[in-house]
């Protein structure tokens, strides 16, 4: 991480995941205002992925589908990776691994 520049981290919690430091993989108020604005809307309008969340969908291809049960799946699956790395390592997977612009 000492590596990456500052403002590339910046940008990442500021545009994705504003509470990343503060939640354990899911970020419980984003996801209560999606599916508010979901329900309202009637049709999918907001995500609430966190970082660590997509850092579960990029390594598990089988969370691609957007269904339901497997949002349910990932968000366990990023409590899980909460418990066994520090966000500095879950930062940096989504850094490198994440497709910015081409």
């Amino acid at each position: 991480m000492d590596e990456v520049d500052p403002r590339i981290v910046d940008w990442a919690v500021k545009i994705e995941d504003k509470r990343f430091w503060q939640h354990q993989g899911i970020d419980w108020l984003a996801s209560l205002r999606a599916m508010r604005k979901n329900a309202i809307a009637l049709k999918l309008v907001e995500g609430a992925s966190t970082l660590d969340q997509q850092v579960v969908k990029l390594y598990h291809q089988n969370f691609a589908q957007r269904t339901l049960k497997t949002k349910l799946n990932e968000a366990l699956a990023a409590l899980k990776l909460n418990q066994n790395y520090n966000k500095d390592q879950i930062l940096l997977w989504w850094i490198n691994n994440v497709q910015f612009s081409h």
